[in-house]
């Protein structure tokens, strides 16, 4: 029984400690989502800035291929970042399932070393009546 009882808190700990994995990774990707998304619109509103300053440059002649580089350079940079981004948030979510797979694993052992010990429990009980 104590050993049943003992079982049982082990397994509310495990659970319990999952379910803390889980929320962190939770977090992590709720605030990798937010980073990106102001990264994002911070980008954005610095594309538009250059795209006014593009147009501002085809007057003064000979600053629009500069502007257009620089646009061109934070295209590429924001594309490089949304993919890094995507693929972190991939990991977080591959990280997650596998501490999932791991925890239903151990429940699963838990569970079955309880039926054991309460068949032992049952087999003793009935050699002793």
């Amino acid at each position: 029984e104590a050993t049943l009882r003992a079982l049982e808190r082990e397994r509310r700990t495990l659970a319990e400690q999952r379910q803390r994995e889980e929320d962190a990774m939770t977090l992590e990707a709720e605030r990798l989502a937010r980073e990106r998304l102001a990264a994002e619109e911070a980008r954005e509103a610095a594309l538009m800035t250059l795209e006014r300053e593009r147009r501002l440059a085809e007057q003064r002649q000979g600053e629009e291929a500069a502007v257009c580089l620089e646009i061109e350079r934070l295209e590429q940079e924001r594309l490089a970042r949304d993919a890094a981004n995507r693929g972190e948030i991939r990991r977080l979510e591959q990280e997650r399932l596998l501490a999932e797979q791991r925890r239903n694993e151990e429940e699963e052992a838990v569970r079955w070393e309880a039926d054991q010990l309460e068949q032992e429990k049952l087999a003793a009980e009935a050699a002793m009546r």
